[in-house]
């Protein structure tokens, strides 16, 4: 029997798909545990109590297992599989017969009945298992696939699958989440398959792949599904995927279910073409420890943070989303492509929908002139045009009955007819558009909860503002929602904004726009903010500490345990105790999972510092304020180690005297540590001793570079010694300074702009190690803030300041820097230098000196040079050494003019712009092919510019009819409008030119010309009968071609080819008696026009129709008892016998001679009450579909068995007795 012989009905009836491919592997060798831990990986979820409780092994099959796509063009990579049958036969070799393992014994799992409602289910398999992750929601990519996708079957069987889940530990229902379409339809064969003609309509038909599309051994399957679910972050649930077969055990089903994502997953959803309008991505998993990361064709976008990002450009877009865990971090990515495409117009006459507010009566006056008129005129050439509106098309024709003045109603929707003619008389168009006065939607006012800043909804942070769209709308279908920050905004429709976070200030409310999606009318409501209250203990920081001695030392076998890999631990709850005793009204939370399950939770640690991320609540409220736990093994030690440094800078004497502040000195060393307490002496002694401790409430003088003091350090419990250098620091020594400069001349402000930063070396005074920055004030110096690069000196003197700082140390002085300007340069920048380059690299030689001309000077009064940056033009280095022959990109230059005999210069700027200059091929002739026999038709421009451009980038296409117009770029055909020819053949010019520099540009001219295409009849579908039984028939094309030939006046060539490229150069032909390859074969046929050289290119499927599966050899048998050899049979008890399986549409027709039933002729016509003739009889049935009218010829025997021979008896004597008695038996 020839599995792969699908029976799916188009228009004429069923067709099958045989097909050969790459196959995935399966391996069923792995256990229930270790398939789920590998489809979860170990980065954002975890798994437990794995088991199946149902599965093939009651009929000693494996029935799960995990499978890979290998060299396939199977669509999932890897995963688990689940089927109905033996996995090891879903793929690895091809199978030619069908899938049908597993006997009646092994039975169903209830939840397909308790939850899918489905029952007559058995040879189920199930794997279950808990399942925890830090997402807000878990994902699941599927496939499902199965034997039933064969003739009819999927209109009465259905083999289904399911993901069932709950809450781990509760008495909550499964919700099957493996569902398609609008109304959760479960997955299975009889919700999921095209139209099968005379059986049964298609059903969510956009879900199903199609058949035997290679890859596993199964007839067919769906496309990728995805089944997803929100979950608490850190909350257990309870999943199962079952799957089971329908009715019998025959014609197996499976479920692929790929290793990726799960609970680390994220979707942009499918790549986008959008068209006009910026696309925002969105990744957002509510999850407020995710950091978010964004990319653009593999760079990371700077500054793109959010989980939402504007799209305004073609490209691949990634992101990362990361959430930190215990030991690392979870990381999740998508990527989605991304193209914009331009805008383009719709209809030339809009309809004119009105909006009537509450309360509305259903009527408006419209004025359709103020209205209507500037629109249409926008479609015209010029305004030389009269408009007039009418009720009907005839009218409109008419001229007749025009609308005057304004016009109410009597509909809520009408049609109204546009006549449009030229003043001229010689050109009338008529248009219509519809009008419609529909009602405002209703709204409900609404209140958001506004936690830190963020807008949450049950604890749960929304960033984009459509969460609120169903309530505004007063839970009504059909609306949009739009949201503004300003009244002026939201009634002029302007500046919506889509995400919490564009919200300014702290509003007590936004308005939102409602709109009906039928209508587009809208109304305006308040979106109310409700600022919550949240703890706010002063502190963000929480340190706890234990006092463990920098000096542990201990062995442990080899390994050495020290201060640093000791492990301490530390009481959770004594510590969330002690917050919510000291800070009363307030709950502690951890913020992220510990996997902590003692009790009391105790937290173990080997490092020396540990932190653990909190998040405090009032009683009752749910807005958190996050607080950071820190854990110290020694929080003294931690901060101070050994030895700890203070540094302070000497006043500007550097006399090397400086009084140092123990309260300032406390507080640098305990880094803000407040509870932290301080005894310091003088010498090692005197601290171990207690004894002479210096007085920390006057100042303590050092008169040397450096001073080493020794102190005591408490906090709580803890004592720690250490010591502390007091260092002095000395600062720079330089002086004020005097210069004399010029600089460029602003004749707005009348103001010379003198740059700064030339006279750095003046100012650092040949000392090492130093910046110099300059100020406009001393404040402005002392502050360090305010820095000014150039000034802006009215008159003919100014000062600035100088902050000299020596960069090791951070000390600084401060000085006077005074101007005085020699003169003031009043020069302005050149125009740029264009280049169209025509080898297209980006790169062109040009002239710099150029463009020295353009700065109106007298060259002999200044030194020119040329830069490539304005730093090295300040710094005159690195100027340009070749700049009448510079290799430019597109760049910025800097010129600096040095004023001859004195040391004053200023620095302008210019471009060069390198353009790419457009590369013009010779272009094909552009030939409308007609069937009406004119030699004038309408051509559309546009559709040779990709042909034109041929793939260069930035460059676009425009068309004329003289060279001189495309030229000077006058006068252009609007090319996405039709274009009539003025002759046959006709020239026109092309102009491609660079987009963002018409100037660099190239014409061509282009020939135009019509010719008849050719006429002929679409060819329809070759269905065959598979007569040999092995998946393919042979077809002769002759007949195709008479078919497409027939009644056509043309002279035609047809060939039939494989591929579309090769029908469309006419290559590779294929032979007239055609043996297809794949069933059902897909062919191109090419129909040619050989007197005028035009084609088309149609498609038809060659499709080979199954006979259907019979038994061999059979045969009715009986007795011919009294040698009765003529005996009459019921032969459609036969029909049991040969047919194969279930098979649907099947009818019987009987001949006594195999002649007989090839002709058709001479069938038996009482097959139910047959009386043979000859005996022992060879019948033949023909076996017939009588959809596709494929038949069978099948001899059956008609076997008469004779009865025993008995030798004939005439009288048998007995004696008399007195009984009278005869054993008969004797006689035997």
């Amino acid at each position: 029997m020839i599995k792969k012989s699908l029976l799916t009905l188009l228009s004429l009836g069923m067709h099958i798909c045989f097909l050969y491919a790459q196959q995935i592997t399966t391996d069923n060798s792995q256990q229930p545990e270790q398939l789920i831990q590998n489809l979860v990986g170990n980065n954002c979820a975890s798994v437990s109590n794995i088991s199946s409780q149902i599965n093939g092994n009651v009929n000693s099959i494996i029935s799960y297992g995990s499978f890979d796509n290998g060299t396939s063009n199977f669509p999932l990579q890897s995963g688990l599989v689940l089927s109905t049958g033996n996995v090891a036969r879903a793929g690895n070799a091809f199978i030619g017969e069908d899938l049908s393992d597993g006997e009646i014994d092994w039975e169903t799992d209830a939840d397909i009945l308790n939850v899918l409602g489905i029952d007559q289910t058995l040879n189920a398999t199930s794997i279950e298992f808990d399942f925890v992750t830090v997402n807000n929601f878990v994902v699941f990519n599927y496939l499902f696939a199965s034997d039933e996708y064969q003739q009819e079957y999927p209109c009465n069987f259905s083999d289904v699958f399911a993901i069932l889940i709950k809450r781990a530990g509760t008495a909550d229902p499964y919700v099957n989440i493996s569902t398609v379409s609008d109304d959760n339809t479960h997955v299975s064969t009889n919700t999921i398959h095209p139209d099968i003609s005379g059986f049964c309509d298609a059903i969510n038909e956009d879900y199903f792949k199609g058949y035997n599309v290679g890859s596993t051994n199964f007839n067919g399957h769906t496309n990728v599904l995805s089944a997803n679910s929100a979950v608490i972050p850190g909350e257990t649930y309870h999943i199962k995927f079952v799957i089971a077969d329908h009715i019998d055990e025959r014609f197996d089903s499976a479920v692929f279910i790929e290793a990726e994502g799960f609970g680390g997953a994220i979707d942009l959803g499918p790549d986008q073409s959008i068209c006009g309008n910026d696309l925002t991505l969105d990744a957002d998993i509510n999850n407020p420890s995710a950091n978010y990361a964004w990319f653009l064709n593999g760079a990371q976008i700077a500054g793109q943070t959010n989980p939402t990002l504007a799209v305004a450009q073609s490209g691949t877009y990634t992101v990362e989303v990361s959430i930190p865990i215990s030991g690392g971090n979870c990381t999740m990515e998508d990527t989605i492509e991304i193209e914009i495409i331009p805008f383009q117009p719709a209809a030339p006459i809009y309809d004119l929908p009105i909006c009537d507010p509450a309360p509305s009566d259903g009527f408006y006056d419209f004025d359709f002139p103020l209205l209507k008129d500037d629109e249409i005129y926008a479609e015209l050439p010029s305004t030389n045009y009269t408009i007039s509106y009418h009720h009907t098309e005839d009218d409109a024709l008419n001229n007749t009955n025009p609308i005057q003045g304004d016009y109410q109603n009597t509909e809520q929707t009408e049609q109204i007819f546009v006549r449009i003619e030229s003043l001229s008389g010689d050109c009338l168009q008529i248009g219509s558009f519809n009008i419609a006065v529909n009602s405002s939607p209703n709204t409900l006012e609404t209140t958001a909860a506004v936690c830190n800043g963020q807008i949450n909804d049950g604890g749960f942070l929304i960033s984009s503002l459509s969460h609120f769209d169903f309530e505004l709308s007063n839970y009504e279908f059909n609306r949009t929602v739009s949201y503004y920050l300003t009244e002026n905004d939201v009634l002029n429709n302007q500046n919506p904004i889509t995400e919490t976070d564009e919200i300014i200030g702290s509003p007590n409310f936004i308005y939102a726009r409602v709109a009906d999606t039928t209508s587009d009318c809208s109304s305006i409501e308040r979106l109310n903010l409700d600022y919550q209250a949240q703890p706010d203990i002063g502190i963000d920081t929480y340190i706890v500490s234990q006092c463990t001695d920098p000096e542990y030392f201990e062995t442990s076998g080899s390994n050495i345990i020290t201060y640093d890999n000791v492990s301490v631990g530390f009481n959770l709850d004594d510590i969330f105790d002690e917050i919510e005793s000291t800070y009363p009204g307030i709950t502690v939370q951890v913020a992220v999972l510990l996997g902590i399950t003692s009790d009391p939770r105790i937290y173990n640690t080997t490092s020396p510092i540990a932190t653990i991320p909190l998040l405090l609540r009032f009683e009752g409220e749910n807005c958190p304020t996050p607080l950071t736990l820190e854990l110290h093994k020694n929080v003294l030690y931690n901060i101070f180690g050994e030895e700890s440094t203070v540094s302070r800078c000497d006043d500007f004497s550097n006399d090397g005297v400086y009084d140092f502040d123990f309260i300032d000195v406390s507080n640098e060393l305990s880094q803000g540590q407040d509870d932290i307490q301080f005894t310091f002496y003088e010498t090692e002694d005197d601290r171990d001793n207690e004894e002479n401790p210096i007085s920390q409430f006057s100042t303590y003088t050092v008169n040397t570079p450096s001073k080493e003091l020794f102190f005591t350090s408490t906090y709580n419990d803890c004592v720690y010694d250490s010591k502390v250098v007091l260092e002095i620091n000395e600062a720079p020594v330089v002086s004020s300074q005097t210069v004399e400069a010029c600089g460029e001349f602003n004749d707005t402000a009348n103001t010379t702009t003198v740059q700064l930063s030339p006279f750095n070396n003046l100012m650092a005074q040949g000392l090492n190690g130093v910046s110099v920055t300059f100020y406009a004030t001393q404040q402005d110096a002392e502050n360090n803030e305010n820095s000014i690069e150039s000034i802006d000196v009215a008159g003919n003197s100014t000062q600035v300041f100088s902050r000299i700082t020596t960069i090791s140390t951070g000390c600084f002085n401060i000085i006077t820097l005074d101007i005085n300007i020699l003169e003031s340069l009043d020069i302005d920048s050149p125009s740029p230098i264009v280049v169209c380059d025509d080898d297209q690299d980006g790169f062109s030689i040009v002239n710099l000196e150029s463009v020295i001309p353009d700065l109106s000077i007298d060259e002999n009064d200044f030194d020119i040079f040329f830069y490539e940056t304005f730093e090295n033009a300040l710094s005159d280095r690195f100027a340009i050494e070749n700049p009448e022959s510079y290799n430019a990109q597109t760049q910025s230059v800097y010129i600096r003019l040095q004023r001859v005999g004195l040391d004053c210069f200023t620095v302008v700027d210019f471009e060069v712009l390198i353009y790419d200059n457009p590369i013009l091929n010779p272009i094909a002739d552009f030939v409308n092919c007609t069937t009406n026999g004119a030699n004038f038709a309408d051509f559309y421009f546009e559709d040779k510019d990709s042909e034109i451009i041929n793939g260069q980038e930035g460059m676009q296409v425009s068309y004329y009819e003289t060279e001189d117009d495309a030229i000077n770029r006058v006068d252009e055909i609007d090319k996405t409008s039709a274009y009539q020819n003025t002759s046959n053949p006709q020239t026109v010019y092309v102009r491609l030119e660079n987009e963002t520099e018409n100037t660099c540009y190239r014409v061509a001219p282009m020939q135009i010309e019509v010719k008849e295409a050719p006429i002929y009849n679409v060819p329809s579908d070759v269905f065959e009968c598979d007569i040999n039984n092995n998946g393919l028939a042979a077809t002769d094309l002759n007949d195709k071609i008479v078919e497409i030939s027939l009644g056509s006046p043309s002279n035609l060539d047809i060939t039939f080819h494989l591929t579309p490229l090769n029908a469309e150069l006419g290559t590779n032909e294929i032979p007239l008696d055609y043996m297809p390859s794949n069933n059902p074969q897909l062919i191109y046929s090419r129909v040619e026009n050989i007197d005028s050289g035009c084609y088309n290119v149609d498609t038809f499927y060659i499709n080979t129709l199954s006979l259907p599966e019979v038994n061999y050899g059979q045969s009715l048998t009986t007795c011919a008892n009294n040698y009765e050899f003529e005996q009459q049979w019921d032969l459609t008890e036969i029909e049991l016998l040969i047919l194969e399986g279930r098979q649907y549409g099947i009818d019987f027709t009987y001949f006594e001679t195999e002649a007989d039933l090839f002709a058709d002729t001479y069938s038996i016509n009482n097959p139910e009450t047959y009386t043979n003739s000859l005996g022992q009889q060879t019948l033949y049935v023909r076996v017939r579909n009588s959809v596709t009218t494929c038949f069978a010829s099948v001899p059956f025997d008609l076997i008469i068995n004779s009865p025993p021979d008995i030798d004939p008896i005439d009288t048998y004597e007995v004696c008399a007795n007195t009984e009278s008695y005869v054993d008969l038996s004797d006689i035997d």
